[in-house]
């Protein structure tokens, strides 16, 4: 039978310094991408009507042509991961004039590097982008962290303004923004394991995040033939549980791994 065994400290970025090297779905690299096991597109939700997400769009599209999008990104992943189409004019022709207001971002991402929470302070992508947007339009922004699966019910109370970040959104339930990123979901072992397809990973042992697990029941094969799965509290500890040799592959979002390579210096 599988086991799942639960790893909950955290682990500090520092911690990484040297470990990681160029990602390879081939060879070379510290690590071998083996397979995709989901692909989306990152998007920003409104409630259904809400004119504040053609505001908010439009501000994007100015951040794009102006060149800011891109040096949030650098700052983040060291180049530019975004999919915003500029236009310069795009806040001028809303055909409305923009009010004053404070606007609630609700960040679903958790995590660097798109949401890392230091008490009552939020930085990373997503809260850059979303606060580059507010001094755009002249707004004060507030932000929250609020559960992806939990988004529509914050819309409706009216707590938040925006899901900002939200995965797999179902257009019916909100009005969304054009996609500002992607990401995938994408199993990796170190390249020095000899592991090159799924069919290896018989009677290995899996290192996923707690935030992560649904991914289980996705039905993809290789998870079935797991002898282990080791559940981390975030995705510091599962690196370092990879290069430590406790589990044989790791199951991560891409822009995590872009993000971790980046602050070590190996893009």
């Amino acid at each position: 039978m599988r086991r799942i065994q639960k790893y909950i400290a955290p682990v500090l970025i520092i911690c990484f310094a040297g470990c990681l090297c160029s990602c390879d779905n081939e060879t070379g690299g510290e690590y071998r991408t083996i397979e995709t096991v989901a692909q989306d597109r990152l998007t920003i939700a409104f409630r259904k009507g809400d004119r504040l997400r053609d505001t908010v769009t439009a501000a994007l599209k100015v951040l794009a042509d102006e060149g800011v999008t891109a040096q949030i990104s650098v700052r983040w992943f060291g180049r530019d991961i975004t999919m915003i189409e500029g236009r310069r004019s795009a806040t001028a022709e809303l055909g409305y004039t923009i009010e004053p207001r404070t606007f609630i971002a609700g960040l679903c991402a958790s995590g660097p590097p798109m949401n890392v929470r230091q008490q009552d302070k939020y930085s990373g992508f997503d809260a850059e982008l979303a606060a580059a947007v507010c001094e755009k339009l002249g707004w004060e922004l507030k932000l929250r962290a609020v559960l992806p699966e939990n988004a529509a019910v914050e819309l409706a109370a009216g707590n938040i303004d925006a899901a900002w970040g939200l995965g797999g959104a179902d257009a019916d339930a909100f009005d969304l923004s054009p996609p500002y990123t992607d990401n995938r979901t994408v199993l990796i072992v170190p390249s020095r394991s000899g592991i090159k397809k799924t069919g290896h990973l018989n009677g290995k042992t899996l290192g996923i995040r707690n935030s992560d697990t649904y991914l289980l029941e996705t039905g993809a094969a290789f998870i079935s033939g797991m002898e282990k799965i080791n559940v981390y509290f975030d995705s510091g500890a599962l690196f370092t549980a990879l290069n430590n040799g406790q589990c044989d592959a790791v199951l991560t979002d891409s822009l995590v791994l872009a993000y971790y390579l980046f602050v070590n210096g190996k893009t």
